[in-house]
């Protein structure tokens, strides 16, 4: 009886503590549909302010923009911010470009405010080279901001971007062929030879 009674004593005080536990507001509640949703993801992408070339400088730290243009200057580079909303000044002697079809020299075109040595916009200075357009640039552009020093290889942009120039030699399918209709290779196995076996002679008969 001793023992009977210690056990129910216990029992209750659980149900007691678990139901209080239960009682709090904001503890517990049903999963709504909102809950299942997934997340949206955040969109990096962001529009050229003069409709050229927009690429990332680092991991999402800034942006530069090539314009080519049919009047002067005849190419332009304009550096900003990640979001490509406000322009960044970065070090006139450290940003340089160069492109596969000749040399590019810029020119640091500095703006209001800007900080004597650095500019937010570089032109060419000199002709472009022939054959330079934004269906056929193939570059590479370095930058200097504040001492730390950015790279990005610059490709064509659109549609009609030429994807058929070489990388180290080989030559790669065209974009529009699945790879699933390229044939495989050809192999050929010589056939095994046939095995010969020479006769035993019968008793009785001598082998001459």
């Amino acid at each position: 009886m001793h023992l009977n009674f210690w056990t129910r004593l216990m029992f209750g005080g659980l149900i007691a503590m678990t139901c209080a536990a239960c009682s709090k507001q904001g503890e517990y509640r049903e999963v709504s549909d909102a809950d299942m949703a997934p997340l949206e993801e955040h969109d990096h992408s962001h529009a050229a302010p003069h409709d050229g070339i927009l690429f990332e400088l680092g991991s999402h730290e800034y942006s530069a923009e090539i314009v080519i243009n049919d009047s002067d200057p005849k190419l332009a580079v304009y550096i900003y911010d990640a979001h490509a909303e406000n322009p960044v000044a970065a070090k006139a002697d450290g940003t340089s470009l160069t492109v596969t079809q000749g040399e590019v020299v810029l020119k640091p075109v500095p703006q209001e405010g800007e900080a004597e040595g650095t500019a937010s916009q570089f032109h060419i200075e000199g002709p472009l080279p022939d054959d330079v357009t934004y269906e056929t640039i193939h570059g590479d552009l370095k930058v200097m901001i504040k001492d730390k020093a950015y790279a990005a290889h610059v490709e064509p942009r659109g549609d009609n971007a030429d994807h058929d120039h070489d990388h180290d030699g080989i030559d790669h399918a065209p974009d529009d062929v699945p790879h699933s209709d390229v044939p495989p290779p050809v192999t050929t196995t010589a056939p095994a030879p046939t095995p010969t076996t020479t006769p035993m002679p019968s008793e009785g008969t001598s082998t001459p």
